[in-house]
Order: structure tokens, then sequence, then C-alpha cells
């Protein structure tokens, strides 16, 4: 990150004062850090009622996030993040995510592409459009795109699609917005809903709630109307990660042959007291697994299912609490020279149902793609063949994420 500009602002109705420092980072995107409450958001909150007109009229969190100012959902820095093209590059050149999209237009064009009228929520640089065009042969799509790209969304179809100008239309602006009249007037019924909404440990971001008031204000017009992806599944399990763990904080100890470990605790707390995002976890084998009775990495991962979510019928409200609470066993022969280190977070999406079925994986070990895992690391390692003394061991655990009350793209994690 480089230079800030200093910034203090005072919250009306309140005596304490709070001070807001602006950063901009490298590609240009300006951030917001509260060094009261070490709060950082992609928006400064303007007080717009005192806190005793917000008690007198007894909002909701939500609404009193409004009317403290704040924008609950972000979205002038959220929209504009993604015009970057850097960020656009990441996800288009991550080629599981993108052929899996690909393949899976190509797998199941007959039955949910041909012919139908497509839906591109969130369409970013517009390429899920441009597949359904081509290797979908969609009757019609409209593209719908919050962000600057919206305009190169257009000229980049006319550039490649110069034959057929009457296969897309853009809509600029908010996924919830987008106007069934443009599919009235057309007299079009729309089939299909495609869209790339996953976000850090699938639901950060708050993108899926966007999808979900999209397909529910289509029902009308076809009570069938289907999401692609159709699953989302959500995974949480114990990690050990021996050589991250000494790469951040573990030489320490032993630094040319002196002890030097009165910097481990400062390592440790600089490397692993918050979420590490985006760190890629390149073996199945970091992840604790029982494995009794389990014959395949499948089976394995089945005992870190966290949630699943059927996306043709979830409400919006299964994403404000998750709460899960889960414990299994590790036999003593399978944690010889293991060590536990904290959890690891990632997810599947699926398209399609039996044996055609489609799978985006990001699975620790599955191939490296721009979401990889998130990563939940302790303040001490714990050495599991000295804990089991010999013996099966029971590991476990209560995980629960509550939505934001006040910057609704973001979770809190306890």
């Amino acid at each position: 990150m480089e230079g800030s500009d200093q910034a203090a602002s005072t919250t009306k109705g309140t005596e304490e004062q709070e001070e807001w420092i602006t950063y901009t980072t490298p590609e240009g995107r300006e951030y917001y850090h509260n060094k009261t409450n070490n709060l950082v958001t992609w928006a400064k909150p303007q007080c717009l009622k005192t806190e005793e007109e917000i008690e007198d009229e007894k909002l909701t969190p939500q609404q009193r996030a409004q009317a403290q100012g704040y924008d609950p959902w972000e979205n002038e820095q959220y929209f504009s993040s993604y015009s970057d093209p850097v960020l656009q590059e990441s996800m288009i050149t991550d080629t599981i995510r993108t052929d899996t999209y690909l393949k899976s237009i190509q797998t199941f064009k007959d039955t949910h592409f041909k012919n139908k009228t497509i839906i591109d929520a969130g369409a970013g640089t517009g390429i899920l459009s441009y597949f359904s065009v081509r290797d979908g042969e969609a009757k019609k799509v409209f593209s719908i795109e919050g962000s600057s790209l919206a305009e190169k969304i257009k000229a980049l179809f006319a550039i490649n699609f110069p034959q057929s100008p009457e296969k897309l239309s853009v809509f600029h602006g908010r996924v919830e917005d987008f106007p069934l009249s443009l599919l009235e007037d057309e007299k079009l019924i729309p089939d299909t809903i495609i869209s790339e909404w996953m976000g850090s440990m699938l639901i950060f971001e708050g993108m899926l709630e966007s999808v979900i008031h999209l397909r529910d204000k289509l029902k009308p017009l076809n009570p069938n109307v289907r999401m692609w992806p159709s699953e989302a599944k959500v995974y949480f399990g114990p990690l050990s990660i021996n050589k991250y763990w000494n790469e951040k904080a573990g030489h320490w100890r032993n630094v040319y042959g002196f002890d030097y470990s009165i910097f481990h605790d400062e390592a440790v707390e600089n490397s692993f007291t918050k979420c590490i995002f985006n760190k890629y976890i390149d073996s199945w084998s970091n992840i604790l697994v029982q494995k009794k009775g389990h014959k395949t990495q499948e089976e394995e991962q089945q005992s870190c299912l966290f949630k699943t979510f059927d996306l043709n019928e979830m409400t919006v409200s299964e994403l404000e609490t998750l709460v899960w609470k889960h414990a299994f066993e590790l036999r003593n022969n399978e944690i010889q020279g293991r060590k536990f280190h904290g959890f690891a977070a990632w997810f599947d999406v699926s398209f399609g149902e039996g044996a055609q079925k489609i799978v985006l994986d990001t699975t620790p070990g599955a191939g490296d793609t721009h979401w990889k895992q998130e990563l939940f690391v302790l303040n001490e390692e714990t050495d599991l063949e000295q804990l089991a003394q010999g013996r099966d061991i029971r590991i476990g655990w209560e995980l629960e994420i509550d939505r934001n009350k006040y910057w609704r793209r973001h979770y809190n994690i306890d």
C-alpha cells in the first residue's frame, strides 16, 4: 500500500472522536481505516442522524447503519473495484474457473442454453454471455453489469459477433434493478440465470443475495427459471501446515544454530491473528480428516461439509447466520508426525445433475484457483502424536458465521 492521507471525523451525537485514515492501493483503490475500532471498509460513514434520534426511532441494525451514513452495501467502491482490469484478468485467466463454466455450457447445451433466454448476472467482461451465445447457441442473452465494464461488453460483442447484434442486450446497473420490461418488450421468458457470484469462503461479498433476488423477480415470468450453477457447498476442516508454519514463525527457534525464539510470538501475531485470505493449500493431505470407513477423498471430504445450498430453492435468510458444531475421531496411525495448526475453508459449486454433473472445485490440492482457500491459523501449533500418546483422539469445533450488521458484504466468523 502506498502513502496515505490522514482524515479525522467526529460522529454527531457522541463524544468519541473517530479517526479515519484513507489509503490508496497500488491499483488505485481507496480504502478507509477507522483507527478507533480497527474497521477497514470501502466507504467512510457520514453521520446523518444523532444517536438520540436513532435510539428514539428503534431502528434495526441495518437501518441504524444507513442513518449513521454507512452504505451497507458499499456499492460505489464495490462496483468500481470490478472495473479494474487487473482484477478481471485474475478471474478470466483462472482456467479452472473459466474452463469449468465453458464445459458446463457445452455439456448441458441442449437442456439449458440452446434457443433459451439467458440472464448473465454480474457479467464482468462478458465471457459467460459470449460462451452462452457461441457454445450454448442461446436465443438471447441479457448481460447485467454494475461497473463501467458494461460498455465494454457491448463493444466486445460487436467485435466478436458482428452478424448477430440481436443476440445480446446489456443492462448497466445492479442485478436487483434489472427491469422485467426488457424481457416483456421482446416477449421473452427467462430460462437460465448464469452467474459467477462466488466470493471468498463462497458467500463473502454478498453477491449471492443479489442473484437470489433476481431469481425471485423472474419467477412470475417463469416459475421454473434455473440457476447456473444450481448447487453450492462450503467446507471447513482442521489443518496441518508444518511447512507454512515454519516459514512464518517456527524458523525463529533455530537461526544458524542460535535460539531466536523471543521473536516467535511476534511472528505468530503478525502472521496468524487474522484470517488468511487466498492462500493455496497444494495437497489434500494437509487437511486432517476422518479416514475410518472412507475409501475415497470425496468420502473423506464429507466429514468437512459445513453447508449445502440448493440455489434454485434457498432464501436470502439462509445467508444471515450459519452455525456448525461438529467433531470426529482421528486414529492414532493417522496422526503420526502430524501437527494441528487451525482450520481451512473452501467450496465447490455444481452445474446440472446426474452422471454429467460438472463441478467447479476449490478443494485443497484440486488446483490453484483465484479463490484458493481461507485459513484460520491458531496462535500455537499442537503436536497431535504427542497429545494422543498412542491413542485415538477426537477433534471438534463450533463455527458461527454472522452477516455483518453494518457492512452487508462482510461476515464475522467465530
